[in-house]
């Protein structure tokens, strides 16, 4: 695993749904950041589900930090009450989020987090 130096960025565990809004709230505090993804892509979790349906709708699945970073692309929010399946979350939200500018260069893929430490 790569040796963290500084001290001052955050460290988030996991490409999928929560690390990457937690990496587009601290963009907009200008927090710096590294992600490490045990898979080879973003979301690479959700891609094992891809055919599952969610329970839940998309209004409930977008962070709003997220989809103000996604907004300034050109996306476009998906139909708020539909039910999207693992495959349209990770294709129509997560690798669009995951490829920004702002974000990629700060995923570190291939990387497995065994402890953490102070």
């Amino acid at each position: 695993m790569p040796k963290r130096t500084d001290i001052s960025s955050v460290l988030i565990i996991g490409a999928g749904p929560i690390g990457l809004a937690a990496a587009a709230h601290l963009i907009e505090r200008g927090i710096p950041f590294e992600i490490y993804e045990t898979g080879d892509a973003s979301g690479h979790t959700v891609a094992q589900w891809a055919h599952i349906r969610f329970f839940s709708p998309w209004k409930m699945l977008v962070d709003t930090a997220a989809a103000r970073l996604l907004a300034g692309t050109g996306w476009t929010a998906p139909d708020d009450k539909k039910l999207p399946t693992g495959g349209q979350f990770l294709e129509e939200y997560l690798a669009p989020l995951a490829a920004l500018d702002s974000i990629q260069p700060h995923i570190r893929y291939g990387v497995t987090v065994t402890d953490v430490s102070r």
